[in-house]
């Protein structure tokens, strides 16, 4: 059986097996050390601004996923903070036209 989970921005993978008593890891492996940073943004105004911004940021090597929503006024994104950092996506974020709050 295997299971998910993450802990301090560490996702991990455990291989192990359930007794009737305890449960007995076998292994735990690191998969990546990924990132959520949810940004607040100002100037989205439809869905249209939503694509563009997911666009350019999903084209980031590093970058897991992106989920804009222009109603909240964020941007949620997963990355691997070993291929790239807050700023450069804030960077990318402020060169499509929006603002960073």
């Amino acid at each position: 059986m295997t299971r998910f989970f993450s802990h301090t921005s560490l996702t991990y993978t455990i291989e192990g097996f359930y007794s009737s008593q305890r449960k007995s890891i076998i292994k735990i492996q690191e998969l990546d050390m990924s990132e959520t940073a949810i940004i607040k943004v100002s100037g989205m105004k439809c869905g249209g601004c939503e694509a563009n911004v997911t666009g350019k940021l999903s084209a980031i090597g590093g970058v897991e996923s992106v989920n804009a929503q222009h109603k909240e006024g964020t941007v949620t994104v997963t990355f691997d903070n070993a291929q790239t950092d807050l700023d450069t996506l804030e960077d990318v974020i402020i060169e499509a036209g929006f603002k960073i709050e």
